[in-house]
């Protein structure tokens, strides 16, 4: 089992800023808002849908704090590659 967030409570500060806290607090996953309730500060799926590089960058900021992963389902939405142990 891995022990995860959800950005949206960190939404006033930088995606980069939150990762890293998360990480360095022992956070094994993180799940990002997509909009509507309860926001979107961190991902927005339009961006994601129109810009590969965006994609990538995203993927890359979460993939880089090492044991940090997504939850949900942000892989199958936009079409990234599956991760295992999610």
């Amino acid at each position: 089992m891995k022990i995860g967030v959800l950005t949206v409570l960190m939404s006033g500060d930088p995606l980069e800023k939150v990762l890293d806290f998360l990480a360095e607090s022992g956070v094994e996953a993180v799940e990002l808002g997509t909009g509507n309730y309860p926001g979107g500060a961190h991902c927005d799926p339009d961006k994601l849908l129109e810009s590969d590089k965006a994609r990538k960058d995203l993927l890359k900021a979460v993939e880089k704090r090492g044991h940090c992963t997504t939850s949900a389902r942000l892989p199958v939405y936009f079409g990234l590659p599956r991760r295992t142990g999610m």
